[in-house]
């Protein structure tokens, strides 16, 4: 983990007292990652959302494979989603639907780069 260069914007700790969700700005998105085992030296943490903005991540009660957050992307405004390993990510709620509807906005979105100073990509 000492080598991981990540900017974490929150962190969320798992029921199980030894794992955490990071919120991570990567690439103009806030995207998700859970890191397992905290305690093991070995440990790296996983990406699980990788496109969008995730944040505020409320981890389910019982299982800590399970959580639901606010999502949003170029494309859509913020909903509510749940996120479980072993089937998706999946929206719960559909706000401003209608309002959507009356929009056209295309969905072909493409990540960007440029240098910036020192060339460093910005």
């Amino acid at each position: 983990m000492d080598k991981w260069d990540a900017s974490v914007q929150a962190i969320t700790w798992a029921q199980d007292g030894k794992s955490l969700y990071l919120e991570v700005g990567e690439k103009a998105q806030n995207v998700i990652y859970k890191f397992s085992d905290i305690t093991s030296p070995s440990s790296e943490p996983v990406r699980l959302i990788n496109v969008g903005a995730a944040h505020d991540v409320n981890i389910h009660p019982t299982n800590n494979d399970i959580f639901a957050c606010a999502y949003d992307n170029i494309t859509q405004p913020t909903n509510i989603y749940l996120y479980s390993s072993a089937s998706s990510f999946e929206p719960l709620t559909n706000h401003n639907q209608a309002l959507m509807d009356k929009v056209r906005i295309s969905k072909d979105v493409q990540l960007f780069s440029f240098k910036g100073a020192r060339g460093d990509d910005v």
